[in-house]
């Protein structure tokens, strides 16, 4: 965990779709969502399950700066439905998605040309 309530770090957690649920029912039960600048979850194994779950969190509106995904089971899937949660995501900065399985697909979806399921 991250130093203040501005930073969750959440790091080589084994975090899957399962445990996703606990993290985003904990995330819900705080203000989190207006509070949480930095959420640090590389090296877990977090698919597209996590993926929509966290999109879901982060909608309707969401603080976020920094989100570091790097080095998940993140598929196209999986960046779809974080897609969806971008226009939302307002402060957001920085998307760190690399070291997944993502194919210029998944690419595109980030970008906003493609963010169907």
């Amino acid at each position: 965990e991250g130093s203040d309530k501005s930073e969750l770090r959440l790091d080589k957690r084994s975090i899957s779709d399962k445990s996703m649920q606990h993290v985003i029912k904990e995330l819900s039960k705080s203000d989190a969502q207006k509070t949480l600048r930095r959420l640090e979850m590389r090296h877990n194994k977090m698919g597209p399950l996590c993926a929509l779950l966290l999109s879901k969190w982060m909608r309707p509106e969401c603080n976020l700066e920094l989100l570091n995904l790097w080095n998940n089971s993140l598929s196209d899937k999986g960046v779809r439905a974080l897609a969806l949660a971008l226009p939302a995501a307002h402060r957001l900065r920085v998307l760190n998605v690399g070291s997944n399985a993502i194919s210029d697909a998944g690419v595109d979806a980030l970008a906003g040309n493609d963010v169907t399921h």
